[in-house]
């Protein structure tokens, strides 16, 4: 699928951040917006995604909404990330997931 937007400017303003041992964790929550690829932008579209955390991407057979949740966090010089989409977990839980990962 092609996105609107990139991955960096879908993610450009984290909803939360915590700290674990030093170590700064984001998280994200992010509506996905799946379309097909003759899909027009509405205007409820194009403001949603001018707020941020919202995302349009081309190439489904039918008009999806999904929320997407992210931790991301560098720790010795390499990137991590937990996310999954449309999960029965709390931002604290995915906090709690990346600081233990982060103490191991």
């Amino acid at each position: 699928m092609k996105a609107a937007k990139n991955e960096a400017e879908d993610h450009s303003t984290p909803t939360m951040t915590k700290e674990y041992a030093g170590t700064k964790v984001e998280y994200y929550n992010t509506t996905y917006k799946f379309v097909p690829p003759d899909y027009k932008l509405t205007e409820e579209d194009n403001a949603l995604m001018e707020q941020g955390n919202y995302t349009i991407s081309y190439g489904s057979d039918k008009v999806e909404i999904q929320q997407n949740k992210t931790v991301t966090w560098e720790k010795d010089g390499i990137s991590y990330s937990l996310m999954g989409f449309d999960l029965d977990l709390t931002d604290e839980e995915m906090f709690d997931m990346a600081g233990q990962m982060i103490m191991k």
